[in-house]
This record gives structure tokens, C-alpha cells and sequence, in this order.
């Protein structure tokens, strides 16, 4: 068993020190960094709670869709050039499959998007 705090919990701990108490006494460039190394932790955090899933999700939805078992970097150049060419186009799985990755991809790096 892992002693507490773990990485996400200390994550998130600093990026509350930079936002709540560092960033309101800094002023423009160093307010921005701060703010800037706040969001990154916030991306840093949620990737470490979400672990391999997402990327474990991805591979199996290209890998049902293009009918074949590779690497994910395999796939998704796969998939890119079936788009471009045409071969995916009207395809409602691959339209489902681009709206949900782009909504986990989003929901990573700026969750506050998607609660709008």
C-alpha cells in the first residue's frame, strides 16, 4: 500500500498553492508562468488518475473499426490516412470515435470546456 498523499493528491496540492496563494501576489509575466505550471499540474493529475485507460479505450475502438490488431501510433496513422483518403467518409463509428476521443482529449486538458 501506498503511503498518503499520493501523486495525483500532491498534485493537486500544488497546483492549489500556485492558484490560490502564489499567483494572486505575482504580477504579469510571473502571475501568467505561475498560472501556466497550475494548469499543467491540473493536466499532470487528472492523466495520472485516468491511467492507461484512455489509451486502452482508443486502441480498441481503432482496432474494431479498421478490422485490425496493432500498436496504437499504428492505428491512428492508420485511421488518419483512411479519413484523408476518403475510405472512413460518412462513416458513423469513425465520426463517433472522433467526437469521443475529442472529448476525452478535452476533457484532460481544460474540463472546465465541457461544463459549459
Amino acid at each position: 500500500m501506498r503511503d498518503r498523499p499520493g501523486g495525483a493528491e500532491l498534485l493537486a496540492e500544488a497546483r492549489r498553492v500556485l492558484r490560490e496563494e502564489l499567483a494572486p501576489v505575482l504580477e504579469g509575466r510571473h502571475r501568467f508562468q505561475a498560472l501556466m505550471i497550475a494548469n499543467a499540474l491540473g493536466m499532470a493529475e487528472r492523466e495520472l488518475l485516468a491511467g492507461n485507460r484512455p489509451v486502452e479505450a482508443e486502441t480498441a475502438a481503432l482496432r474494431e473499426l479498421l478490422g485490425r490488431d496493432a500498436p496504437l501510433p499504428t492505428l491512428a496513422a492508420a485511421f488518419a490516412a483512411a479519413l484523408r483518403d476518403g475510405r472512413l467518409a460518412g462513416d458513423p463509428k469513425a465520426y463517433a470515435l472522433l467526437v469521443e476521443e475529442t472529448r476525452n482529449r478535452v476533457a484532460e486538458s481544460n474540463p472546465r470546456v465541457l461544463a459549459e
